[in-house]
């Protein structure tokens, strides 16, 4: 998955964010408003309908959060979803494949979208 965070907590996030360190912006970025927002693990896991120990994985890194779990994490860390994620390397493939036919185009886009999983 592709997240980054605000630019407003971009400097916050990357000061945590050290070279070869394998946590990613968006799980530094969870923590980060997890945090903000003066929140406990605990109390994030009881408002997400999850275990401690699920938003202790994302938060880590060890593990990706569905997209029903994004999303609840977005609404109770009070954040739009869409800027958590970074779409911009997908937008760019599928805009190269605005000359083809719309067959050809809607089977490519579907190759694009398969390898990103």
């Amino acid at each position: 998955m592709w997240f980054h965070p605000h630019p407003f907590l971009l400097s916050n996030v990357l000061d945590k964010t050290q070279k070869g360190d394998k946590t990613s912006l968006m799980d530094n970025l969870i923590k980060a408003l997890r945090k903000k927002r003066r929140m406990t693990q605990n109390e994030l896991a009881y408002c997400c309908n999850v275990s401690r120990q699920t938003i202790i994985a994302v938060e880590k890194g060890t593990f990706s959060p569905s997209l029903s779990l994004a999303y609840k994490l977005a609404k109770v860390l009070d954040y739009q979803m869409e800027d958590m994620y970074d779409f911009s390397a997908l937008d760019a493939e599928i805009r190269t494949l605005e000359q083809y036919d719309e067959e050809t185009k809607a089977r490519k886009i579907q190759e694009i979208l398969n390898s990103h999983r």
